[in-house]
């Protein structure tokens, strides 16, 4: 059976209570308390909530285009679905309240991709480990807590 947008698109206030993990420029991130309502759910899940401002200037496309990438997995082979489910965190629904868009549900990124940056002051701050940080020379990684 094929999944529709609708199968990927479920209301805030079936979520439970969430709990704040995290805030940046464009949203804030909740960990849930239990499994979220989506099939084969497995692990923990966050719920990342859109600011106002990011809302106000794509709603639409969110609500349009995110069931559509949520979906664009289920073309995939089995082996490659469970490659995505195992080492991304692909978009797993579209989070609406009353029926408008508002965040997205996802896998909460793994502790393994997260490392302590040193600071110049001596400080470290918790960063995830992107791309651009993996790009820096192999000789610079070491004094910035950067993993190799």
């Amino acid at each position: 059976m094929s999944r529709t947008a609708a199968d990927v698109t479920i209301e805030k206030s079936v979520l439970g209570p969430l709990t704040k993990i995290g805030k940046g420029g464009q949203a804030s991130v909740y960990k849930l308390g239990s499994l979220p309502p989506i099939a084969d759910a497995a692990g923990q899940y966050v719920y990342k909530e859109y600011k106002k401002d990011i809302l106000d200037a794509s709603q639409y496309a969110l609500g349009s285009s995110m069931p559509r990438l949520i979906l664009q997995t289920d073309a995939m082979s089995e082996d490659d679905q469970k490659m995505m489910r195992r080492h991304t965190v692909w978009p797993q629904a579209l989070v609406v309240e009353n029926g408008i868009a508002c965040g997205i549900l996802m896998k909460l990124i793994p502790e393994m991709f997260w490392f302590d940056f040193h600071l110049p002051s001596g400080a470290t701050k918790r960063k995830l480990l992107e791309v651009q940080y993996l790009m820096k020379p192999e000789s610079k990684k070491p004094a910035e807590g950067i993993p190799a």
